[in-house]
């Protein structure tokens, strides 16, 4: 694998081979695909050295995590994809940071549809940020290893 602009180690992140540390890692709306999230999420905060910084969006509602948000009445696209996008919730952010001894540096909102979940509903454009008692189906995380 080659990218002009970024490094790139071609590597599965679920159980990474990678025995090298950095201050960050950077996963921008590729977790909802992993099937093993956990586990990548896992093996992401694993990388970075004490204090590093891993800094993700996905499609997240606060209060219910989604399989797969396509699978959703009213999705306005993605039916049939050969993959999955999930929707993650403020049990599973927890899980992780628990799990990995993380912390949130700072956390964003956005509402891009007007339904409960990501594709659910007519979209909004331009996204809206909002808070997290407002709807929203995106979130981006700035979180910390302690």
């Amino acid at each position: 694998m080659f990218n002009k602009h970024y490094h790139v180690v071609d590597d599965d992140i679920t159980k990474s081979r990678i025995t090298e540390r950095y201050d960050m890692v950077v996963c921008i709306s590729v977790l909802e695909h992993i099937e093993d999230s956990d586990a990548a999420v896992s093996h992401m905060f694993k990388l970075l050295n004490p204090g590093g910084h891993l800094l993700m969006s996905f499609p997240y509602t606060e209060r219910s995590y989604v399989r797969n948000v396509y699978e959703l009445p009213g999705s306005s696209y993605g039916k049939g994809r050969p993959y999955i996008t999930q929707s993650y919730s403020r049990e599973n952010v927890d899980r992780w940071l628990a799990e990995s001894n993380g912390m949130i540096q700072e956390q964003e909102f956005w509402q891009c549809w007007e339904g409960a979940h990501w594709t659910v509903g007519k979209q909004v454009i331009p996204p809206r940020r909002v808070s997290s008692s407002d709807t929203h189906q995106l979130t981006c995380l700035h979180l910390r290893v302690r």
